[in-house]
């Protein structure tokens, strides 16, 4: 199974200079993921745990290695996109690209404060969230909604390259999905 390093990797092998990822923002992203996929295909993405603090939903492991940086934007992964993509199955691929073309337009401050209503502090209540209280969280979530019966035949026909090419035009990968 992939780590959240795994994720946030992925997350900034696709990064560029119109769409910087800081930590906060970062953090977000992974927590999105990991709520999409629980909710869509009923099985987490990675294993490490997520905490609500009063600042939002974050990540221990993530805090330790990113907080550095503080409002600085994240050197890009290290990582060829290629690379970032191989810990993961096409179903994650498609969590973890879709996540991206919605949630990464959006900057840190905002998806920290979306987040808070996202990842009610009811999810956390003994600082760990737990992954069936995530799942029923984002149960009417609206990329849940929109893939949760068409998503086994949305990934016969992705067209990933399409997708790699554009992630961060959100029409061109609902296009791509044929959706």
């Amino acid at each position: 199974m992939a780590t959240i390093f795994d994720v946030a990797n992925y997350f900034l092998a696709f990064q560029d200079s119109e769409q910087d990822i800081t930590h906060l923002k970062l953090q977000k992203l992974c927590a999105y993921a990991q709520a999409i996929c629980v909710s869509l295909l009923d099985r987490p993405l990675f294993m490490e745990n997520l905490i609500i603090r009063s600042d939002g939903v974050i990540s221990p492991d993530l805090f330790q290695q990113y907080a550095k940086f503080g409002d600085l934007p994240l050197p890009s992964s290290n990582l060829s996109e290629e690379s970032a993509r191989e810990p993961f199955d096409d179903e994650c691929k498609f969590i973890i690209d879709l996540v991206h073309a919605y949630y990464a337009r959006y900057a840190g401050w905002y998806l920290s404060n979306r987040a808070k209503c996202d990842f009610p502090e009811k999810l956390g209540l003994n600082g760990i969230i737990d992954l069936t209280d995530l799942k029923e969280a984002f149960k009417n979530d609206p990329l849940v909604v929109r893939f949760r019966d068409e998503l086994p035949d949305k990934l016969s026909k992705i067209d990933f390259e399409t997708i790699e090419r554009n992630l961060v035009d959100e029409s061109c990968v609902l296009q791509a999905l044929n959706v």
